[in-house]
């Protein structure tokens, strides 16, 4: 397996990692956690809605990953892509949880860019 593959891994549970304030939230109930998680607020709410994101970014990712590898784009490429994906992701979701918007907005970006290069590395290959 590539480092890119790991990296889907990594970008997976950093995803979850992100959530755990939201589920630490004394008044969290697991039998109605969607109810729960729209009446949070402050950094709960920022936890929520950061996890969200994860999932809205994964499967440009993965599908961006497994699509390089399959045609045969550059696999430092890739992997230096998919490195530098998972970084944003992690940055995005620690300034998402200490509300720091320019800061997540940017790496947000830093991560898409990452993942179009991915998607696009077949090319130079």
């Amino acid at each position: 397996m590539s480092i890119a593959d790991w990296c889907i891994l990594a970008a997976v549970f950093l995803t979850y990692l992100v959530l755990i304030p939201a589920k630490l939230d004394p008044a969290f109930d697991n039998r109605e956690p969607r109810t729960v998680h729209a009446a949070q607020t402050g950094l709960r709410r920022r936890a929520w809605s950061a996890h969200l994101n994860g999932f809205e970014a994964l499967p440009f990712f993965i599908g961006a990953v497994i699509l390089a590898e399959m045609n045969g784009g550059p696999q430092n490429c890739i992997n230096g892509s998919a490195l530098a994906f998972v970084v944003a992701r992690a940055v995005y979701g620690a300034a998402y949880l200490a509300d720091r918007p320019r800061l997540r907005s940017l790496s947000w970006l830093v991560g898409f860019v990452s993942t179009i290069a991915i998607f696009l590395s077949p090319l130079w290959g």
